[in-house]
C-alpha cells in the first residue's frame, strides 16, 4: 500500500501530465520547479496508455510547452508510448513547428519506430507518408539522420506507401530524393490484403480506383529506374494484373511503354493473354493483339479456354448465363480472325482503337494511291514506272 507521501508525488506528476495536454505554460513551469517529480511518467489509462508529459505535449501541439520541456534535462525526449516516439507523434498530428523545433534537437532519434502489430515498425517518416503531411516529409528528407527506406513490419517503405494510397504529389517528392529505393517490395500480408513480393509501382497498378491512378502510373513510367515488369511473389507482373482487373486505361498506358513485358507467366503459367481469355475482358485482348509487342502464345489454346469459360454454368441465372455465352463468343470470333490473319486483324485493331494517328493518315494515301495507280493504264509505261517507284517508297513508310 502506498503511503500518504507516494500518493502525493504521483499526483504531482499526474498534474504535469494533465498540464502538458492542456497546453498550461504556466503550471508546466511551475511543476517542473519539484527537483524530486517524475519527469518521464508515463500515464496508464485506457486513452493515454503509455504517454508520458513529453509525448502528450509533442502529440497534442502545444508549442511553448515543449519548447519548456526540451530545455530540461531530465526529458527522455525518445521514451515510447508503445513505439510511439514523441516525433512519431507530432508527424502523425501533423504538427509542422513541434517537428522542426524536435529535428532541431540532436538527442531525437529520428528512425525510432512502433513495436507492436497492427502498426510494427512505422517510422516518423512512414507515417507522415501515410498521414499526407508533405511538409513534414520535406522536413524529415532534408535531416540527413532520417533512413529514408527503413520498413515497417510488412516491407513496406514509406514511398510504396506514397503509391498505395495513390499519393502523386508525395510520390513526385519521394522520386526527386535519389536515395529513395523505388523498387523495394513488400514482405506482405494476405490477411490484410497486400500481396508479397508488391512493388511500389505493382501497388499503383493494382490498388484503388482506376481514374485515380493514372496519373500516378504516368508518373511512375516516366522514371526510368522503376523496374516495370518485377513480378509478385505469385509471379504476377503490373501488366498481368491490370489485364486480370481490366483495367483498360492502365492496359493502354503500359502496352505503349517499350520496357513493359507483356507475356511474362505468373507461377502457374498464367500470361496477361490467357487470363484475359480466362476472364472474359475483350478489350483488354484487342489492346494486346492490337499491340506491336507480339503476343507470344497459342491464340488457339485461347479460344479453347474461351471456349470452356463460356459453356461452364456456375451460379448464374438463365439471362446471366446467356450474357456470358454472349461475352466469350465474341471473344472467340476475335480470337479465330487473329489466328487466320494476324497482320490484317491487328491493323483493323488498330484503326478501330485509334491507334494509328499519322501513320494511319499514311497508310490511307497509300491504298488510295495504290488505287490510284491501278486505274491510270493509259499513261505512257516511263510515267507508270515513275508512280511505281513513289508507290513502293510510300510502302516503307507504312507500319502496321
Amino acid at each position: 500500500m502506498k503511503s500518504k507521501e507516494e500518493d502525493k508525488e504521483f499526483s504531482k506528476e499526474e498534474q504535469l501530465f494533465n498540464a502538458c495536454e492542456n497546453g498550461d505554460v504556466e503550471e508546466v513551469t511551475k511543476l517542473l520547479q519539484n527537483e524530486q517529480i517524475e519527469i518521464n511518467w508515463q500515464n496508464n489509462n485506457r486513452r493515454n496508455r503509455g504517454k508520458t508529459p513529453f509525448c502528450i505535449a509533442c502529440k497534442c501541439g502545444h508549442l511553448e510547452v515543449v519548447k519548456l520541456l526540451l530545455n530540461d534535462n531530465r526529458v527522455d525526449v525518445n521514451k515510447t508510448n508503445y513505439g510511439a516516439t514523441p516525433l512519431y507523434a507530432a508527424c502523425k498530428r501533423g504538427h509542422i513547428e513541434i517537428v522542426k523545433l524536435l529535428l532541431s534537437d540532436k538527442r531525437i532519434d529520428t528512425n525510432k519506430s512502433l513495436g507492436s502489430a497492427p502498426l510494427g515498425g512505422e517510422t516518423p517518416l512512414y507515417v507522415a507518408c501515410e498521414r499526407g503531411h508533405i511538409e513534414i516529409v520535406e522536413l524529415l528528407l532534408n535531416d540527413e539522420r532520417v533512413d529514408i527506406n527503413k520498413v515497417e513490419m510488412y516491407g513496406r517503405t514509406p514511398f510504396y506507401k506514397a503509391c498505395f494510397d495513390g499519393d502523386v504529389e508525395l510520390v513526385k517528392l519521394l522520386l526527386n530524393d535519389k536515395r529513395v529505393d523505388i523498387n523495394q517490395s513488400e514482405v506482405g500480408d494476405r490477411n490484410d490484403g497486400h500481396y508479397g513480393g508488391a512493388t511500389p509501382f505493382y501497388s499503383a497498378c493494382y490498388y484503388g480506383y482506376e481514374e485515380e491512378r493514372i496519373e500516378l502510373v504516368k508518373l511512375l513510367l516516366n522514371d526510368q529506374r522503376v523496374d516495370v515488369n518485377q513480378r509478385n511473389d505469385d509471379g504476377e507482373t503490373p501488366f498481368y494484373i491490370v489485364c486480370e482487373g481490366n483495367r483498360i486505361e492502365l492496359v493502354k498506358l503500359l502496352l505503349n511503354d517499350e520496357r513493359v513485358d507483356i507475356n511474362k507467366s505468373d507461377n502457374d503459367g498464367n500470361t496477361p493473354f490467357s487470363i484475359a481469355c480466362q476472364e472474359g475482358h475483350l478489350e483488354v485482348l484487342k489492346y494486346i493483339l492490337a499491340s506491336r509487342k507480339g503476343v507470344h502464345e497459342n491464340v488457339r489454346a485461347g479460344i479453347e479456354m474461351a471456349k470452356n469459360e463460356g459453356m461452364e454454368r456456375r451460379y448464374e441465372n438463365e439471362e446471366q448465363f446467356q450474357s456470358k455465352k454472349r461475352k466469350y463468343q465474341n471473344i472467340i470470333e476475335l480470337l479465330e480472325s487473329y489466328e487466320n490473319n494476324p497482320n490484317e486483324k491487328r491493323t483493323k485493331l488498330r484503326v478501330q482503337l485509334g491507334l494509328t494517328g499519322k501513320k494511319n493518315f499514311i497508310s490511307s494515301s497509300f491504298f488510295s494511291f495504290s488505287f490510284f495507280f491501278k486505274k491510270l493504264s493509259f499513261f505512257p509505261q516511263k510515267i507508270k514506272m515513275q508512280l511505281l517507284s513513289m508507290q513502293l517508297w510510300f510502302s516503307f513508310l507504312i507500319i502496321i
